[in-house]
């Protein structure tokens, strides 16, 4: 849901009712939740939802089927491990209010996975209205259809291909850094 408490507290209930919808037609989903922040799920749930500590979340990862996530670096982090996501954000109202009126900013993709495959290989419900319905809607098709699952997979398993490099970042940061010199 994120990993400061107003993130938490806009996107979580969302995840959830969205979560709700999703485990009445597929009772055998198995629910978790990682955060930095400590999160008490609700009790009222009538599913069981394991609280995965941050520092075990590469170990979800791995044995996730499907996520749903805020958009940020964990995106990044399930497209390393191939996991079909569904992205959401719900921004503030002044934050939407900035990014609309003020800089104008009109982005095919706000998920940094889409932006550098420059197709949504991940699902966006960034834009309000987001409904319930709609994140479990695109949940649903990502867990039913085995070839968009799959597809989704590839195109992980190609970006990762993509971000890897022979040399270390900071190696390669610290070359081209002295190649500039050079040439001054």
């Amino acid at each position: 849901p994120g990993s400061r408490p107003s993130e938490i507290a806009r996107n979580l209930p969302k995840q959830l009712e969205a979560t709700l919808l999703l485990w009445r037609q597929y009772p055998e989903i198995q629910v978790a939740i990682c955060t930095a922040e400590a999160v008490t799920p609700p009790q009222d749930l009538p599913f069981q939802i394991h609280c995965v500590p941050f520092t075990d979340r590469y170990a979800l990862m791995k044995a996730t089927t499907l996520a749903l996530a805020k958009s940020g670096t964990v995106t990044l982090e399930l497209a390393i491990h191939a996991v079909p996501t569904v992205v959401i954000y719900q921004l503030s109202l002044l934050n939407r209010l900035i990014a609309g009126y003020i800089y104008k900013l009109n982005l095919p993709f706000y998920c940094i996975v889409n932006i550098l495959t420059q197709k949504e290989l991940f699902a966006e419900l960034i834009r309000p209205p987001v409904s319930a319905e709609a994140i479990m809607q695109h949940l649903k098709e990502r867990y039913t259809n085995k070839e968009l699952r799959a597809s989704c997979q590839q195109g992980c398993q190609l970006l990762t291909q993509r971000l890897q490099t022979e040399a270390p970042p900071t190696k390669r940061a610290v070359e081209e850094i002295c190649a500039l010199l050079q040439n001054t």
